[in-house]
Formats: structure tokens, sequence, C-alpha cells
């Protein structure tokens, strides 16, 4: 007897256990739709029924689904998908405008029912669409918005937690014409489980910045951000990890950059920056890698349409009619960068048209093509292509470089060199008359010593070139070597000279006292 009751409390604990199970699996459909008059009681288990908010179909999944679950040991909650139709879900009169749906430790779903399309307007809104900032034994939370049309809101997620895991993503969606002074979606965490993904999801004529994201792994993916005009920067993110791949960002004009990353992890893949006003990249101790994306016609007034202090290696990727003072295609300083495969095509600037360089032991530019042809844009007295400045180990390697006769100043450069150690080798050249290079205090070392590209002689610099046997070979030690030496002949023969002048006066001396009859001594 005893043993029968024990098989039938361990069959009981067993049924609990997979009733329990298939509680916190199974997924939870709920429907909204603004025109019902339903109270939040039983609401959104049939279209017929559907809930009058989002907030109210959140009230019944607590209500009905978590009530009965026992969430001490559980991470997440039970899947929830809130299915709504099209309609005014934030008119004046609404709830809904002073409601923020409060997600923490959910697994949800929010996306439209099939055959509608539905738009939410934020103009009257007066709090967050999102919050997961909120505390609790169950915090691990996945957010997927699907579908969905977002028109003039301020602030729509915020996201700070300190621990425990969050991913959202935004599918197939429209945010547009946002106006509020702060980021649409803001994270701030120091998880490292923490991640934002925005997929196939437009940003348009906007005034807020896009993104702020903090210690979170970001992604973007074939989306399109255009006519935008945030105070500060579209996209920001801090101590963060950013890929972003098959997205156009074009016509956005911004006080600081369109993408700026600060202490993080940058790749950026197949990607158009275009028309766009500020600083397209700016990564600041950052390491960053930028393949087969295009860069055309974007301004700053000051740095490149990417620059970079940290760690850049830039692939297969073209800069055509950009403009900024200082390097108008790459600026890197304290930085190492690597250039591969590139095109830099009538890059406007003063200072390193298509690249800038300075302050770092490594820079490497090969199997690029390089040209100027043109000055077109704002800035007329431009100097140079490639301003290198400050770098202890430079290797310049099989590129094109090709300087246009008409519209380029007479005294524009090639290649500026100012107290740097650079190898350069395999690389046609034409430059229309105008100097391949200007030196100061610059190490040279040309591997072709057939190649025109050399520091001019009179600049304070030195040329190596490989070939011993040329004519033009020039070496700073054995130049001083030979100053010296001429210096001793030159002074020798001057003694010589002196002493000569000596010998022979005395000599017509004691011919005068001769002839006067005095006896020579002997």
């Amino acid at each position: 007897m005893k043993l029968f009751v024990q098989l039938v409390l361990v069959f009981v604990c067993l049924c609990g256990g997979i009733a329990h199970a298939n509680n916190t699996t199974t997924t939870t459909t709920l429907y909204v739709n603004p025109s019902s008059t339903l109270n939040s009681t039983n609401c959104g288990f049939t279209v017929a029924t559907a809930c009058p908010t989002m907030f109210d179909a959140i009230v019944v999944f607590n209500n009905t689904v978590i009530l009965n679950l026992n969430t001490t040991n559980m991470s997440t909650y039970p899947p929830l998908v809130l299915q709504l139709f099209s309609g005014d879900y934030f008119n004046k009169t609404s709830p809904s405008v002073n409601q923020t749906l409060p997600l923490t430790g959910y697994n949800i779903t929010i996306e439209p029912y099939p055959g509608q399309q539905v738009t939410l307007d934020g103009s009257n809104k007066k709090t967050l669409f999102l919050d997961i900032s909120g505390e609790g034994t169950v915090t691990n939370t996945n957010i997927n918005i699907n579908n969905l049309e977002f028109e003039l809101w301020g602030d729509l997620i915020f996201f700070n937690q300190d621990v425990n895991q969050c991913n959202i993503s935004f599918v197939n969606c429209l945010i547009t014409r946002s106006e509020g002074q702060n980021p649409v979606i803001l994270f701030i965490s120091s998880s490292p489980y923490t991640s934002l993904s925005l997929i196939n999801t437009n940003y348009t004529d906007s005034l807020s910045p896009f993104v702020s994201v903090t210690q979170t792994s970001l992604t973007i993916t074939g989306c399109v951000l255009t006519e935008n005009t945030p105070y500060g920067s579209l996209i920001t993110a801090t101590s963060s990890s950013v890929v972003i791949s098959n997205s156009v960002f074009s016509n956005n004009t911004v006080t600081d950059a369109v993408v700026y990353s600060n202490s993080g992890t940058v790749g950026i893949s197949q990607c158009n920056f275009e028309s766009n006003s500020g600083n397209p990249l700016n990564l600041q101790s950052t390491t960053a890698t930028i393949d087969s994306t295009i860069f055309n016609s974007n301004q700053d007034s000051n740095y490149g349409v990417v620059s970079s202090s940290g760690s850049l290696v830039v692939t297969n990727s073209r800069f055509m009619n950009n403009q900024a003072q200082y390097g108008a295609g790459i600026y890197s300083t304290y930085s190492s960068l690597t250039i591969r495969s590139c095109i830099f095509s009538d890059n406007n600037g003063v200072y390193g048209n298509a690249i800038y360089a300075s302050n770092y032991n490594g820079f490497t530019l090969e199997d690029s093509q390089l040209s100027q042809t043109a000055t077109q844009g704002q800035y007329s007295s431009q100097d140079d292509l490639i301003y290198l400045y400050n770098i202890y180990s430079g290797v310049i390697t099989n590129n094109s470089i090709t300087v246009g006769y008409y519209g380029v100043p007479y005294s524009y450069a090639a290649i500026s060199c100012s107290s740097s150690s650079i190898v350069y080798q395999g690389a046609s050249v034409s430059t229309a008359g105008h100097p391949t290079m200007k030196c100061y205090q610059c190490s040279f070392s040309n591997v072709d010593s057939y190649s025109p590209v050399k520091c001019p002689s009179s600049d304070s610099s030195s040329n190596k070139d490989s070939s011993q046997s040329s004519g033009d070979n020039y070496n700073p030690a054995r130049n001083v070597a030979y100053k010296v030496i001429l210096s001793f002949l030159i002074l020798a023969c001057i003694l010589l000279f002196i002493g000569i002048l000596v010998i022979v006066s005395c000599h017509m001396k004691q011919r005068h006292i001769s002839s006067d009859g005095y006896a020579i001594i002997t």
C-alpha cells in the first residue's frame, strides 16, 4: 500500500511538472483593437473580444497566464504575441496616452494582425512606448517588433539594467518624423548579454537622434536612414559592438556624426553613405573594419568622412567627391590605418584630399587608386593627395596615383611627408607636372629606382633607393661623412696655401737682403 501511494505521488509530480513546462513554453496570442469597448477583465483571446489597448492585453496576460505560474525560478515569461488592428491607439482621450508597457521579463512579439497596416502615432503620447528598466525575479527580456510604423514619437524605448539579458529587434518597421531631443531608442547596460537588432527598418525625416547604446551589441541590417537632422549624432555607441551591413545613410545633417563610436568595435560592410553633412563615421578609440562601402558627396567642416583614432582597416571601398579640411576621404590620428583595394577620386580638402594620417606606428596603403583631377568644392587651396605626419612605419605599395593638369593648384603634391619614415614600392604615378612629393624631415625609401617619387633634394629629408647602381642614391650617414672629409680637404688646402705663401715671402726677403750687400749666412 505504501509503495502504491509513493507511485501515485511521483505520477502527480511528473504531471504537474509537465503541465508547468507546457505553460511556460506555450505561446499566447492576444488581439488588440483600439475601437473595442471591452474592459480588461478577460479580453483579447479572440478577434471579436479584442482588448482596446496593448496595456489591457498585458494585464489580461498577467492575470490569466502568469498568475498561475511559479515564477521564482523562471528566467523569462512564456511567449506572448500581441496582434494589432489598425486604428488610433493614442488619441487624446485614450488611456494609452499615459500608459507605458512595462515589459521587463517578457518574451513578446508585437505585430499587425494579418492584412492590417498599423501606424502608431505618438504625437499625443506623454510617456514611453516600452520601458525595460524595471526590476523583479524574472528579468530576461525578449521583444520583437515587426511590421509596424511609428510616427511623431519622442521617446520610444528606454532600457536601463545592470544585469541579465535583453534582446530587442525591430523587423520591417518604419520610424518617421520623430521630434524629441532624446534618442528614440536608448539602451544603457552593463551586461554583456544585451542586444538591439534593426532589420529592414527605416528611420526618416526626424529631428531626434535615432539610437544610443552603451555596452550593447547593436546590429543594423538592410536599413535606410535618410533626411534626418538631429542635434548630435544619429547613432551613438559607447563601449559597444556595432555591426552595420547592406544599409543606406543619405541626406542626413548632423552636428557630430551619422555614426559615432567610442571605445568599442565597429564592422561596416556593403553600405552607402551619400550626401550627408557632418562626419558620416566618427570612430574614437574604436577597433573598426570597413569593407565594400561607398562614401559619395559627404562633407564635414573639419575632418574626413571617416575619422578614426584606434585601429582602422578599410578594404574594397570607394571615396568620391567628399569634402573636409583634413583628410576628406579618411582622417586617422593616433590610429593604425590599413587601406587595401580602395578608390579615392576627386575628394576636396586642404591637407590630404584622399588621406590624412598622423601620429602612429602603422600606415599601409596598397593596391589602391588615388586621383585628383579637379578642385570642385569649397576648398580651392588644396595642398596634397596624401598627407603623412609623424608616421613611424609607413608602407605604400602597388598603387596608382594620378594628379590632373587643369583645376589643381600648381604646388599640389601627390604625397606630403613630414617627420615620417615611409617605404614606397610598385606604383604608377602621373602628376602632370605637379610635385610628386613634399618632404620635411622625412625618411623616404623608394624600392623602385626608376620611380619619380622622391623627396626633393632641397628639402630637409632623405631619399633611400634600394638600387645601389643608381646615380641618384642618397644615404644620410654617407653624406655626412662626405661633408666631413671635404671640410678636412678644404682646410688642408688652405693651410698648404698659407704655408706656400710664407715660404715664398721668406725667400723673397732673403734675396732682397742679398742684393743690398749683406752676407747670406748659411
